[in-house]
């Protein structure tokens, strides 16, 4: 898989592929490196990709908080899932400057995977309230059941 990424690095679908197959394997590390390469997927597709926002949400629920240390890292995953956090934000018309300035940098996580997390939720109810409205209240009802909403 990781040669399909260097083939097509824009593509955002095999970024998806590859994240799915290492939340399919499971643990700690692989959980970590595919939430990175969802957040990749999510910036590539600019909050589009609900396939990317729903496996980052997986992620989120399997790796839960107790994985989080104090300060995250700057370099490596942090950064993917601080570039994803800031294409969720710039996705939809929902996105306003107050919301913007809340992350001044790409690169750091202000308030870790729980604000990426949060964030891929509001995404995908945009999302959902855009292309399938009837499903909105069962995506709410699974949302607020990981304290999401």
């Amino acid at each position: 898989m990781e040669e399909l990424i260097t083939l097509s690095p824009a593509n955002p679908n095999v970024y998806v592929r590859y994240a799915d197959v290492l939340c399919t394997l499971g643990g700690k590390d692989n959980l970590k490196t595919a939430r990175a390469y969802y957040s990749r997927a999510i910036t590539g597709s600019t909050g589009r990709s609900t396939r990317a926002l729903h496996g980052l949400l997986a992620c989120h629920a399997l790796l839960g908080d107790k994985v989080w240390g104090l300060a995250p890292r700057r370099c490596g995953a942090g950064r993917a899932v601080g570039w994803g956090l800031a294409a969720v934000r710039r996705g939809g018309a929902a996105c306003t400057p107050a919301r913007l300035r809340r992350h001044r940098h790409p690169g750091r996580l202000q308030d870790g995977p729980t604000e990426l997390a949060a964030a891929a939720a509001e995404q995908l109810l945009r999302l959902y309230r855009e292309a399938a409205p009837d499903k909105v209240p069962a995506l709410e009802a699974c949302l607020k059941a990981q304290a999401l909403l």
